[in-house]
Order: structure tokens, then C-alpha cells, then sequence
């Protein structure tokens, strides 16, 4: 049978029905306190994707959507970090969440930083608990569910000695590397530590490390990114006002921070200390190392770019003006992504007025950009102040989240995207906070993303004091569980790709009985149902069923699987369109003679 025929009559038919009316309905609550108990801000994201599979050969992995957050938040009394995830791709997340950092504790603990690498989770964060700032580690190694306690120290300043703050954390192989800025001399310097040994106690280096290499304490160091590579490269970039007015310097090490350069890299090309450089942000594709910042040279704030692709050894002669704006542009707030040779960078500027959110965009690692800038935002230009933009890319597709007061007083968080390297853009963007529009403010979106899978959050005060909330602006969500098959395996199923007008998805079986035929159950919005039926669940009130069989060894248990391309029609109307999937499959060793998959919606976006 044809099963792509079928599955594309499928899309087919849901595309006839009545266009999306609005986005997604719900977004998700992340922070499990009482809901407006406490004040949860500044999350940090990040997302994976888990797989999982058999040793059949052609088994496809089931691709599943992984989000991790970390925030901090005052349910306590004194600032806490916490930590919770979700497994299933936004869908829930756990009750309760953890705190990481010492309990009881009765000073602040602010500013963390995450960085997940093959299912471990690495955080730092600056705490209090000893009288002054210091920064403080730990890690998971099993997707988050338990963490190393005691945590570790990494600063090895004499306590309580100086502010230690803005911590970065990142991983090259074995190694961990944590990166922040340390008053213990005076001004900031930077400052580095170093476990060989993915963090674990007793596998850091003694003392720490200074990187800047002016007069220790003699000027402002501040605000410190890292990125690593290789088995025991990284680079360190940062604002220093050595000069008067601040300039970006850069540090690197290619022996896992045992030894750096005996004189930091002053990278922005303009005269030192004629103008004012800040905002630095910095990502990397190997060693090709990309960094953007805000510059006033031009006698506003504009966007500049410096690369460098030999780890930091050289860098361009000339960094590069992004924001092509012209006249008094005050541009802040850039941020980068990096996808292969893509290069993505987002701000705001305000050439229209209030400022709004724009992007430029290279396919070439960084060596040309787009000739003008493109704005991301679709309010009318300049109408209502867009800020604290974030931005992940991904191979050609890129995706920009921001906030803005586009109601009221009160700022929502906005999201749009391009699937042509920023080229063009949804002709209307897309509000992922699911309260009233401009009814309570919500803030600091950040964006992250694994492969296909885009996730958002965001702190918002709908409850009262500020929350941390959760969405996507499209992809894929399990529900519900299915019914066991031969031997007790539960067929499961999982999508892949972007779920986006004219763009090709997957739907993976995984775990049936090989050979089996089996029914696509398919639904519209509105159609997701917990129906019970034959000893299982129909879990979606479907519109069209087609059939279809399983490949794998032909009656044996959970070597049934089936990988789809199914692709979406290009049609704009389809935006904000949630469907509905479900599998259900002959069995004669099932109860009733059927095994059910779980529920699977596809959010288009």
C-alpha cells in the first residue's frame, strides 16, 4: 500500500478545513511555587533531543523534544536557583522543581548560567552564602533528575573577599570551563576556573585563573562569554574600560586553561578607548568564533561584528557595522546564533521611532552579511518599544522572540521567524504569552532550541508576582499513553522537522509489532479526546483514518516501526493550526486485538 499517498491525503484533508482562528491556547507554567507566591525572573533555557530506538536495523530513533530551565526566584525569602524540565517535548514539567542551590540559605543567589551537553546538564551561579558573592557549580548526569551535592566553590578568592558575579559555563569534552568577573582586587578582572573531569569534586584547578592581563583590579573587566571546542580549546571575550572608555578584549586557551596568552586581544579596530563597546555576545562553529557588540563610534550605538577562524589567533582587521539603519540609530541589546556557516544576530534599534526588533544574516560563516538589516517585528514601525530580543538559528531557519508593549503599558513576548536565512518573515508575528494581550507584563524571553525543536520562556506576572512560563511557537507535543501490544510493549509515536507551511515533517512509530497493519487517526483543532475504548484510549476525536503497515520483523514484538514524511501544505492559513495524531494497530497478542501509540499534536507554525 502507499502509505505516503495516505498520509499526504491525510494533511490534505485537515488543510480543507476552516483556517486557525488563533495561536496556541496554552502556554505552560514552569516555576512550581503558588502561582504568583513569589518572584521568579531571569530563566536561562536550554533544549536537547532525546532518542530512543532499537538495534532492528532501519528502526528509526523516536525523537522526542527536551527543555531544560533554570531560574532564579524568591520563594524562599532570599533568591533561589531552581531547575525543572520537561521530558516530553513542553507538554509538562515536573512537580515539584528542584532547588540547586544550598537550602536555608539566607542571602541571594542570582545569575545562573546552563549548559547542556549528551544528556548532562552543567549550571553556575553566583551565591551569597557566605557573606559576599562567590560562584558557585553543580551538575546532572542523568537529564536532571538528581544533582551533585554538595555543590562546588569554583571561585578561590580568599572569603569573604569582593564580588564574584555573571557567571558563564561551558564543556569541551571532559572539561568544564566557568568564566566570571571578581572584585577581589579592586575593579572586576576576569576570572576562570577548570574542572578535567566534567565538574566532579577535587578536579579543579587551584588557584583560579585571572585572564585580563592589565594591572589586576586597576580597571572594569566585566561580563564575561565563553565558548569551547575541540578536547581543550576555548576562548574568553569581555568589556574592560582600561582605555577609558570600554573596548572588547579576548583571552583563549588550547590546553584546557592550564596556560593562556601572556597578553589579552583587544578585537573592536577602532582606536582604543575612542568610543564605548558593551553587550558582548559570542558563539562559535568550531573554531570559527563569532562575536557581536554595541559600539558608539559612529556617534550612536550601533551593531558591530569581529570573527575569527583560527580559535581566536587572529581576528578581521576591520570588524564590521551590522544595523544598516543609517542616521542616529541607538542600537542595543544584540544577540547571536550560530548553525554551521549560519550566523544569525538580532537587536533593537530605534531608527523608527520606539525601537524595534531587526536581524542580519550570513550563510558564509560571518564573511558577508545582508545588505540591509530586516525588521522582525510587525506592529507598525517604531509604533510601541520592542526590547530584549533572543534569537536561535538553525541550519536556513531562523527564529526571534522579544518583548513589547504593544497593548497597553504592559509588555507580552512576541515571536516570528524565517525559513530562508531571515530573507522574509511571517507577515504577522505571533504572541506566545496566553493571558489577555497587555494584561500583565511579561519579560526576558529566551529561545532556545535543539534540531527542530524551538522552546521559549519567559517571566510573566499574570498571577501576580512574575512566574516562569513556557511555549512553542510550533512543533510537536506526545499526550496521553497508549495500549500494550505482544509482550507488553506500548507502540509509541514522535515527530520530527519544522512544523511549517511548505516544510517536511516525520511521523515515527516505534515499538509495534513488525509487520502489523495498522489505522492513522487524524484530527483537526478542538479534536484531542480521551475516549476509552477496547481495554486503551483513543486519544484523538479523529476526522480521517488511513491505513498503513509496519515494517520490521514480521511478527515480532517491538520491531514494528514506521518513519513518514508527510508535508505540510504551503499555505498561510495552516499557521496557528494545531492537528491531532494517533496510531492504532492490529495485534493479536494485544488485549481486544489492538495496540494503541500515544497522542502526538502538531502545532504549525
Amino acid at each position: 500500500m502507499n502509505v505516503p499517498k495516505h498520509l499526504a491525503l491525510i494533511c490534505a484533508a485537515l488543510s480543507t478545513l476552516s483556517p486557525a482562528a488563533a495561536q496556541k491556547s496554552t502556554d505552560i507554567l514552569v516555576s512550581q511555587s503558588t502561582p504568583g507566591a513569589s518572584s521568579a525572573t531571569r530563566p536561562r533555557v536550554a533544549s536537547a533531543t532525546h532518542r530512543s530506538g532499537s538495534s532492528v536495523p532501519g528502526f528509526p530513533f523516536l525523537s522526542q523534544g527536551v527543555c531544560y530551565v533554570l531560574w532564579a526566584e524568591r520563594r524562599n525569602g532570599p533568591s533561589d536557583i531552581f531547575f525543572n524540565r520537561s521530558m516530553d517535548g513542553g507538554g509538562s514539567f515536573g512537580n515539584p522543581d528542584l532547588q540547586l542551590n544550598s537550602s536555608g540559605s539566607t542571602f541571594d543567589s542570582e545569575n545562573p548560567s546552563l549548559h547542556v551537553s549528551c544528556g548532562a546538564l552543567y549550571a553556575v551561579w553566583e551565591d551569597g552564602r557566605n557573606g559576599s558573592k562567590d560562584i558557585y557549580f553543580t551538575r546532572s548526569t542523568d537529564r536532571g533528575a538528581t544533582w551533585l551535592d554538595p555543590q562546588v566553590r569554583v571561585d578561590t578568592g580568599m572569603l569573604p573577599t569582593g564580588l564574584s558575579r555573571y557567571p558563564e559555563v561551558s564543556l569541551s569534552s571532559l572539561y568544564v570551563y566557568v568564566v566570571w568577573e571578581d572584585s577581589r582586587n579592586g575593579a572586576s578582572d576576569i576570572f576562570f576556573n577548570a574542572s578535567h573531569f566534567f565538574g566532579e569534586n577535587n578536579t579543579w584547578l587551584a588557584p583560579d585563573v585571572r585572564l585580563d592581563t592589565d594591572a589586576m583590579g586597576s580597571a572594569m573587566s566585566q561580563r564575561p562569554q565563553i565558548v569551547s571546542w575541540g578536547t581543550t580549546n576555548a576562548v574568553v571575550v569581555w568589556e574592560d574600560s582600561r582605555n577609558g572608555a570600554g573596548d572588547i578584549y579576548m583571552n583563549r586557551t588550547t590546553d584546557g586553561g592550564a596556560t593562556w596568552l601572556a597578553n589579552d586581544v583587544r578585537i573592536d579596530s577602532d582606536a582604543a578607548g575612542a568610543a564605548n563597546s558593551s553587550g558582548i555576545r559570542i558563539d562559535h562553529f568550531g573554531q570559527i568564533i563569532q562575536a557581536v557588540w554595541v559600539d558608539d563610534r559612529t556617534g550612536h550605538n550601533s551593531i558591530f561584528f569581529d570573527r575569527s577562524e583560527d580559535g581566536g589567533a587572529t581576528w578581521l582587521a576591520s570588524d564590521v557595522q551590522l544595523d544598516t539603519g543609517g542616521g542616529s540609530v541607538g542600537s542595543r541589546t544584540p544577540r547571536i546564533s550560530t548553525s554551521g556557516d549560519h550566523v544569525y544576530i538580532a537587536w533593537t534599534d530605534n531608527r523608527n521611532g520606539a525601537h524595534d526588533v531587526f536581524l542580519n544574516s550570513s550563510a558564509d560563516g560571518g564573511a558577508t552579511w545582508l545588505t540591509n538589516d530586516v525588521r522582525a517585528d510587525t506592529n507598525t514601525p517604531g509604533a510601541t518599544p520592542s526590547l530584549n530580543p533572543d534569537v536561535y538559528g538553525w541550519n536556513s531557519y531562523v527564529f526571534v522572540a522579544w518583548e513589547e508593549q504593544r497593548s497597553s503599558s504592559k509588555t507580552d513576548i512576541y515571536f516570528n521567524r524565517s525559513l530562508d536565512s531571515g530573507a522574509t518573515w511571517l507577515d504577522n508575528d505571533v504572541r506566545l504569552d496566553r493571558d489577555g494581550a497587555g494584561v500583565a507584563n511579561s519579560v526576558g524571553p529566551r529561545i532556545s532550541g535543539s534540531e527542530d525543536h524551538v522552546h521559549v520562556v519567559g517571566s510573566d506576572e499574570r498571577n501576580g508576582s512574575p512566574d516562569i512560563y513556557f511555549n512553542i511557537p510550533f512543533g510537536f507535543q506526545t499526550y496521553g499513553i497508549g495500549k500494550p501490544g505482544s509482550d507488553g510493549w506500548v507502540p509509541q509515536i514522535t515527530g520530527e522537522g519544522f512544523a511549517t507551511p511548505g516544510s517536511p515533517v516525520w511521523l515515527d512509530i516505534g515499538f509495534g509489532l513488525g509487520g502489523a497493519s495498522g489505522v492513522w487517526l487524524g484530527g483537526d483543532t478542538g479534536s484531542k479526546a480521551a475516549l476509552p475504548y477496547a481495554g486503551g484510549t483513543i486519544l484523538v476525536n479523529s476526522t480521517v483514518a488511513m491505513p498503513f503497515t509496519l515494517l520490521g520483523m514480521l511478527g515480532v514484538p517491538s520491531t514494528g516501526y514506521l518513519s513518514q514524511l508527510l508535508t505540510v501544505p504551503n499555505d498561510a492559513q495552516l499557521i496557528g493550526r494545531d492537528l491531532y495524531f494517533q496510531a492504532v494497530i492490529l495485534d493479536a497478542g494485544a488485549t481486544f486485538g489492538v495496540s494503541f501509540t500515544n497522542g502526538l499534536e502538531m502545532w504549525i507554525g
